[in-house]
């Protein structure tokens, strides 16, 4: 019986170390995940600034000069328009 008490132990505290390390484990994973969404965090924060930096420009020179605020649009919507129907195929089938 006394064999078997101290295999019961040994295998309680083997649990416990299993244990102990798995949640060691799980609290450096959350750690770190904590750390890439701050990271992220501070990305966005910097793309917003940057967005609405944009923004403002592009409001200026539009109030500045419309006539030439749509040319540029119509020009840019013709490019895209013409690499959009390039990637489809452009209309030549065999």
């Amino acid at each position: 019986m006394n064999d078997s008490n101290e295999r019961l132990e040994q295998v309680a505290d083997d649990l416990k170390r299993v244990g102990q390390r798995a949640a060691d484990h799980a609290k450096d994973a959350a750690l770190g995940l904590s750390g890439m969404a701050d990271a992220a965090g501070k990305k966005l924060d910097s793309t917003k600034v940057q967005v609405d930096q944009l923004a403002n420009y592009l409001t200026l020179s539009i109030n500045a000069d419309p006539i030439k605020a749509v040319l540029v649009t119509a020009g840019a919507s013709a490019l895209l328009t013409a690499l959009l129907v390039a990637a489809m195929g452009g209309g030549r089938r065999r």
